[in-house]
């Protein structure tokens, strides 16, 4: 149990809240970022440049982070309501691999692809661009296919 916070009380209900609100920021942002990559990969020059860093950028400060932090959220949450839910139990198993995959994904795999995107893109490399932005598109859909499964896990809770 987290000190001050129990099943039921004010406390656990605003952590509640504050993890299915990150989550939403997160993971919308995150699936925004699908429709940024799709108008940059038809624009050039300056445009071309800048989308790529504005989604870099969504994914250093709005996306990695806030997924993070309501992945600890979830798992205070499991902590406060030991009672109910255990860490050995199936769907919060699955949820705690899909977070860790999540986090992983964005905060190094598709940064990474973003950061080389971009670099390209202000170099005029375009042959790296294309494989970049190529990456980058695969990255994502893995990335939102993840979230997904993750929403799916919390929903069903698979094993109990």
């Amino acid at each position: 149990m987290i000190v001050g916070v129990t099943t039921g009380d004010f406390g656990y209900d605003l952590l509640v809240f504050a993890h299915v609100l990150l989550a939403v920021i997160g993971g919308g942002a995150a699936f925004a970022t699908a429709i940024v990559g799709a108008r940059t990969r038809a624009a050039t020059g300056e445009a071309q440049s800048f989308g790529l860093s504005l989604s870099t950028a969504l994914g250093q400060v709005m996306i990695d982070p806030v997924l993070w932090v309501a992945g600890g959220l979830g798992i205070a949450l499991v902590i406060a309501d030991s009672d109910r839910w255990d860490f050995s139990q199936t769907w919060i198993s699955i949820a705690f691999a899909l977070w860790l995959i999540s986090g992983i994904l964005g905060s190094f795999v598709i940064r990474r692809a973003g950061q080389q995107a971009t670099a390209a893109a202000e170099e005029g490399d375009a042959e790296t661009l294309e494989s970049s932005q190529k990456q980058l598109a695969m990255y994502r859909g893995i990335h939102h296919l993840v979230l997904v499964l993750l929403i799916l896990d919390r929903v069903f809770k698979p094993g109990l």
